[in-house]
């Protein structure tokens, strides 16, 4: 299993079944009319249904997840390889991109559960 990136043909298989989980959830959400700021998503009541605390929980774990990878793949992940291996430097960056690792892995538990929950709404 390769460690996919953005290159679909590469990605692996729970990559690809979570993109399309998310393209299926986002669709859902679009055809029962939630997508629209103008609608349903402009009402402060909305956002007080269980619906809509489960759709604001799992947009800001998507927001959460993508910004924690940014800072995975773009700063620790860079500067871990530019160090010399075995120094206390290269452990601190080790400890601190497994720190990232599980803290994207605990989001993205609690994304799938919001999106769980958006769906049985």
């Amino acid at each position: 299993m390769g460690h996919g990136g953005a290159n679909p043909v590469t990605a692996s298989p729970f990559q690809r079944c979570s993109i399309a989980t998310l393209l299926l959830t986002g669709a859902n959400l679009h055809f029962r009319g939630w997508l629209g700021w103008d609608g349903v998503l402009g009402t402060a009541a909305f956002w007080r249904t269980p619906g809509g605390l489960a759709l604001g929980i799992k947009l800001l774990a998507v927001v959460v997840l993508v910004t924690v990878s940014a800072i995975h793949d773009f700063g620790v992940g860079p500067a871990a390889s530019r160090v010399s291996a075995g120094t206390p430097e290269a452990l601190a960056l080790r400890r601190r991109a497994a720190l990232l690792g599980r803290l994207n892995a605990m989001v993205g538990l609690l994304l799938v559960v919001a999106a769980v929950r958006l769906a049985r709404t």
